[in-house]
């Protein structure tokens, strides 16, 4: 897999509308979530995570073999970093192990940065952004690593 084709895929994958831009004014209209808060540290959340979500999903698009490890390790990640950032279960009802690893997976800077977005928490929200951009820009250069050797 070239460079071209990689920037390729990723400005593809960045042109399908993020859902959290659909699910956090429902969110607001349905059930009265405070966007006040938020209103321009929920979009720029939204689009960093989706770019850390797209930069990661590259690294395994340079390391996969076939299709079918693409997907496997694809599925495999996707659960692997929902569970253990504390995104589908509270890390208070996990093994403490658990609570100790969550800092190192993006989804637990995505949720704790969602979080600060809307309590308008500052200090939180940096931590987070800073989290997810220095994930982000690691990516490509593993990927550009792993194309090289």
């Amino acid at each position: 897999m070239t460079a071209g084709s990689l920037a390729g895929k990723a400005l593809a994958d960045r042109t399908v509308p993020d859902p959290t831009t659909v699910l956090f004014p429902f969110a607001a209209a349905a059930f009265g979530f405070p966007l006040t808060a938020g209103t321009r540290r929920l979009p720029l959340m939204a689009a960093l995570w989706a770019t850390c979500v797209t930069a990661c999903g590259l690294v395994l698009g340079v390391h996969a073999h076939s299709q079918g490890q693409l997907a496997a390790a694809s599925d495999i990640g996707a659960l692997t970093i929902t569970c253990l950032s504390g995104c589908l279960v509270p890390l208070t009802v996990l093994p403490h192990w658990v609570s100790t690893v969550a800092p190192a997976t993006p989804g637990y800077g995505a949720l704790h940065g969602f979080q600060a977005a809307v309590t308008g928490n500052t200090a939180a929200y940096a931590h987070a952004t800073a989290v997810i951009t220095a994930i982000t820009a690691t990516a490509p250069l593993v990927s550009a690593r792993a194309i090289r050797h």
